[in-house]
């Protein structure tokens, strides 16, 4: 082989090399600029179309008091709220149908409600340092500790999924079976601070058989590939503030959240990624099309829900119902308007919509 045709094959197999060793391409990464972002306010009727409104039912035991979280189940409706440690579980027509749970120290019992999941005919309450497993119509399954702190799980076909940020001792996520027996545990991330979290914000996120994840005030979403975390999302917020604010680190309660910026509850589904934002004090809902990967900062709904003061969006559904959560106590013209006529009693009411996709 003569020299020429040696520094050919020489260049060849570097350029192979080099394409080989490339690092993983980011052009897939959402990202935003939402601080800088114009944000705007629309009408609700222009972006949002109402399926139906439901009364939740007004009993001693179902009096619900400022929604923290919803899952909507084979049509039913799951609520936890500020008032219960317990689950309440609703009919498609808000007729109250029984509560999951109760609440104290003992077997079976929860202390502290910290999130809730639904697989199949069976509910899994999180308790901070145990896990109570029940029929959906509130029957004793069974309990087991975890013995670290979770801030978020996930269950599948009794197969635990727990994602712990709190008790650097712990991997911060570990899986085990239904024997309860460790069969894995991963660390992708070691540079999250240890904050705690809020209440009934769901920190794992589970759509089309892939797990994301995100870390109390963190400006990203990660999306978890086996036990490789791979950025998914950015706010561009940056986590600087948190020098500012070091009650978030000796999880102290003196701070003001309002003025951080973070994402208050974060959706993804197959048409859309949607997020409540709270930026320096002020609210805001991120929708973002990920066909058209056109986006959307919106600040206010005239003639709507609020976002996250007397209203909230809580939940959206597989097949993209949007469940906003509002408390009638406060009337205001708004919701007269959007009731139209509808007799509420003392109880929360869910308004579920949906997106008018051709605005986005």
């Amino acid at each position: 082989m003569n020299s020429k045709i040696l520094n050919i094959a020489i260049l060849i197999a570097g350029i192979v090399l080099l394409t080989g060793c490339k690092k993983t391409d980011t052009s897939d990464l959402i990202s935003f600029d939402v601080e800088n972002t114009k944000s705007v306010t629309v009408d609700f009727s222009d972006f949002f179309e109402i399926e139906r409104i439901v009364i939740l039912e007004e009993t001693d035991v179902s009096l619900v008091s400022h929604i923290i979280k919803v899952e909507c189940y084979n049509n039913d409706f799951y609520i936890s709220d500020n008032r219960h440690s317990v689950v309440l579980r609703f009919d498609e027509n808000g007729k109250f149908l029984n509560t999951i749970g109760s609440e104290g120290n003992g077997p079976g019992e929860i202390g502290r409600l910290s999130s809730f999941k639904i697989d199949k005919k069976n509910i899994c309450l999180l308790d901070y340092m145990k896990v109570v497993r029940y029929k959906l119509d509130g029957t004793f399954i069974e309990e087991f500790d975890k013995r670290f702190f979770t801030i978020d799980f996930d269950f599948r076909d009794s197969e635990y999924f727990f994602y712990n940020i709190n008790v650097p001792s712990y991997d911060q996520f570990i899986i085990s079976d239904s024997l309860h027996s460790v069969i894995k545990s991963f660390s992708p991330l070691r540079d999250g601070p240890l904050v705690m979290g809020l209440l009934g914000r769901d920190y794992l996120i589970y759509n089309q058989g892939k797990y994301y994840f995100t870390y109390p005030y963190s400006d990203t979403i990660y999306l978890l590939n086996d036990t490789i975390s791979e950025a998914f999302l950015s706010y561009g917020f940056g986590i600087s503030k948190f020098t500012g604010f070091p009650g978030l680190l000796n999880r102290t309660a003196d701070i003001n959240l309002s003025e951080i910026s973070y994402s208050f509850k974060d959706f993804i589904t197959d048409d859309y990624f949607i997020s409540s934002l709270v930026l320096n004090g002020q609210k805001g809902l991120l929708i973002y099309d990920r066909e058209s990967r056109n986006s959307m900062l919106i600040d206010s709904i005239a003639g709507g829900p609020d976002l996250m003061n007397n209203s909230s969006l809580q939940e959206i559904t597989d097949d993209g119902i949007m469940c906003w959560s509002y408390n009638p106590v406060k009337k205001n013209k708004t919701y007269d308007k959007i009731l139209r006529g509808i007799t509420t009693n003392d109880n929360d009411i869910l308004i579920l919509t949906k997106l008018k996709k051709t605005k986005i």
